[in-house]
């Protein structure tokens, strides 16, 4: 099994303009989003692939083949460094702790109600069955912490809750005051 998750729109107020900070992992770039370029960035985002952790492959196979009951919520949380493996839990990150600042809070920015309206219908993506979340945003009320990976969890906050998947950035994300993070993650079967 393995998760997927789109590579990330991170937004910025520049001069009184809203941009697309671009990161091509050598550096990063401001699309302005009335510009021709900014639909050609979006248009240009590629998949980036991750394991499903095994706490993450046990709660899909306890819920549909034993007695235990879905989840209701999910959560994007958004980590630092550190190295996330498929043995990962909340409590064991490999040393990636929780992006911190004013504004962060995965409850109301980065919720997914389980169910037909939160997650597409299943379809085929390179071979593997995947559904695909509503896009969330992350806003920023002042400066963050850096963010390298996003997280899926049946949790908001903690470490008592599960670690079902994650997925790294395609760049450090280090969000200031207003700048947004789009974040849209899709889990695949094969």
């Amino acid at each position: 099994m393995k998760a997927t998750a789109y590579q990330f729109a991170h937004h910025r107020m520049v001069d009184g303009e809203r941009c697309l900070i671009w990161g091509n992992g050598i550096g990063e770039l401001l699309i302005p989003v009335n510009s021709p370029e900014y639909i050609e960035a979006l248009n240009d985002r590629i998949w980036s692939h991750n394991d499903l952790t095994n706490e993450g492959e046990d709660e899909l196979l306890n819920t549909y083949f034993r007695t235990q009951a879905k989840k209701v919520t999910l959560y994007g949380r958004l980590y630092g460094a550190g190295t996330f493996t498929d043995t990962s839990t909340l409590a064991s990150t490999g040393g990636a702790t929780e992006v911190t600042g004013t504004g962060y809070t995965p409850t109301s920015q980065c919720a997914w109600t389980v169910g037909d309206t939160h997650f597409g219908a299943p379809a085929n993506v390179s071979s593997s069955q995947t559904t695909t979340s509503q896009t969330r945003t992350f806003t920023a009320g002042g400066t963050w912490t850096a963010a390298v990976s996003l997280v899926l969890s049946d949790a908001a906050t903690g470490t008592s809750g599960k670690l079902i998947a994650w997925v790294a950035l395609s760049t450090t994300r280090t969000l200031v005051n207003t700048d947004t993070l789009d974040v849209s993650i899709a889990v695949g079967l094969n």
